[in-house]
C-alpha cells in the first residue's frame, strides 16, 4: 500500500478583518517571490508526521481519538503579523498567536503518545498560523516596513474545538490538503 504525507492541525477561518489585512499584505508585497497560502488552506500544525504507510496512519487515528477525547476546548486569538528566518533570511510569514501554552501542551501529548508507538514527528514546535512561504524579498527594508506597519492588527479569537488530520498531496500549484478524520475536543 502507498504510503501517505501527513499533518496533525487545527483549522482556522479568518473573520473579514484579518482577511483583508491578509489582501493588502498580499497588495503590498506582490513585487517579491512568495507563495501565499490560500485562505481556504489555513491551520496551525500540531505535529507534521511526514510520510506514513496505511497502518501507521490507523495507529495515529487511534491515539487522536484517545487524546482529542480527554482535551478541552480552549479559545485563542490571532493578535499580529510576524516571520521566521532562516540563515538571517526572512523565510515564512505568519499570525501570531497566544494561548501557546495551550497548544504546546496538545502537540506534546499527541507527540508522547505517538513515540510510544514509534511514530516520529518535527520536533520543534512553535504555533503560528502561515500566511507565506518567502522565496525571495527584493527590497528588505521595504519588507521590514510592511511587516511593521502590521504589527498591530485587529484580533480575532478563536475557539479550538476540532482537530484535524491531513493528508497533504504535494502539487505544481501548491498543497492540497485532504482531510483523513476530525476529532472533536472536549
Amino acid at each position: 500500500m502507498k504510503s501517505k504525507r501527513v499533518f496533525i492541525a487545527i483549522n482556522v477561518e479568518l473573520s473579514s478583518d484579518l482577511s483583508r489585512v491578509f489582501q493588502e499584505l498580499k497588495d503590498e508585497l506582490e513585487s517579491d517571490r512568495i507563495r501565499w497560502v490560500p485562505e481556504n488552506n489555513f491551520h496551525i500544525t500540531l505535529r507534521f508526521l511526514g510520510d506514513l504507510q496505511p497502518d501507521q496512519i490507523e495507529i495515529v487515528k487511534l491515539i487522536l481519538d484517545e487524546v482529542c477525547s480527554k482535551k478541552r476546548a480552549f479559545v485563542f486569538k490571532l493578535y499580529q503579523v510576524d516571520f521566521f528566518k532562516h540563515r538571517g533570511n526572512p523565510s515564512v510569514l505568519f499570525f501570531n498567536l497566544d494561548r501557546v501554552e495551550d497548544f504546546v501542551c496538545l502537540s506534546g501529548t499527541i507527540q508522547k503518545r505517538l513515540n510510544e508507538k514509534g511514530i516520529s514527528s518535527n520536533k520543534k514546535f512553535t504555533p503560528h498560523l502561515t500566511l507565506a512561504r518567502l522565496k525571495e524579498i527584493k527590497d528588505l527594508s521595504n519588507f521590514y516596513h510592511v511587516v511593521d506597519k502590521y504589527r498591530e492588527i485587529p484580533t480575532q479569537e478563536i475557539k479550538a474545538d476540532r482537530v484535524i488530520f491531513y493528508e497533504s498531496v504535494l502539487k505544481p500549484s501548491g498543497a492540497e490538503y485532504h482531510v483523513l478524520d476530525e476529532y472533536q475536543l472536549s
